[in-house]
């Protein structure tokens, strides 16, 4: 078995585990409670949950997706979030190996995960992931880069100065919030990471993704009316993750059919 083989089924399990960690983090945030005290229960039965219960993606495949205790259904989006996470950390290996460049993006795939899921299920972007995170990220930098950070702080204020424009615009125009301002502080962190001018890129990308999945929810028979509500901060997400993974292709590829057209 080849070493580099082993690292990344290591690194995988290692992302699984924080995505366990991140389930709860989703599902405590938005209900006000605390992330570090109070053990992990079944939302059913409310029985505390050991070891077991917690190994990531196996307990789930193990107990057939079933609480053991009152053996009521659980929700695949947990094994789904452990997944998904384990899957962006062996990415990020894949592409940056063990290096700066790798704990940055696991730190800012990990707030996506977070930020997207939490934003699905409420239709809200909590300050707090984003003060924490971004943090983090700027202390990573920081070390790193010493007074370059610059160019992410400018990178950030483009990031917040193009969704506050729409939002004070379209507040205007419509005479009501378009989106909330939890999306403006969220492409703040994003520009943090991407840089410029990636942050212009993934801005307005966002919206053709929001855009695509509409129209996929429309084919399949999903109802959605105009004013309807939706929660645009995952399509910011998968925006952000595919600008820091492809960013500079896309910026090649946008530049070579529309500038030289």
């Amino acid at each position: 078995m080849e070493i580099e083989f082993l690292i990344g089924f290591f690194v995988f399990l290692f992302g699984a585990t924080f995505g366990s960690f991140y389930n709860v983090v989703i599902y405590r945030i938005p209900l006000d409670m605390s992330i570090t005290k109070g053990r992990s229960m079944c939302f059913s039965c409310k029985h505390n949950l050991n070891a077991l219960d917690l190994f990531p993606l196996f307990s789930y495949i193990f107990l057939r997706g079933k609480c053991r205790y009152c053996k009521e259904k659980i929700s695949i989006r947990y094994f789904l979030v452990e997944l998904l996470t384990g899957i962006l950390f062996l990415v990020a290996y894949i592409k940056f190996s063990i290096s700066y460049e790798f704990v940055i993006m696991i730190t800012f795939w990990s707030m996506l995960v977070i930020v997207g899921f939490i934003d699905f299920d409420t239709m809200a972007i909590y300050d707090i992931v984003l003060v924490v995170f971004s943090s983090i990220i700027l202390i990573i930098l920081f070390l790193y880069k010493g007074i370059e950070i610059k160019h992410n702080i400018f990178a950030a204020f483009i990031g917040f100065a193009i969704y506050y424009t729409i939002y004070f615009v379209a507040k205007i125009i419509y005479k009501q919030e378009v989106f909330g301002f939890g999306d403006v502080l969220l492409n703040t962190s994003i520009g943090l990471v991407l840089g410029y001018p990636k942050i212009i890129i993934a801005s307005f990308l966002s919206f053709f993704i929001g855009l695509f999945f509409i129209i996929i929810f429309t084919l399949i028979g999903k109802k959605i009316q105009l004013k309807q509500e939706i929660p645009f901060g995952p399509y910011m997400c998968i925006s952000a993750f595919l600008m820091s993974l492809y960013g500079q292709n896309i910026i090649d590829f946008y530049m070579s059919t529309f500038i030289n057209f």
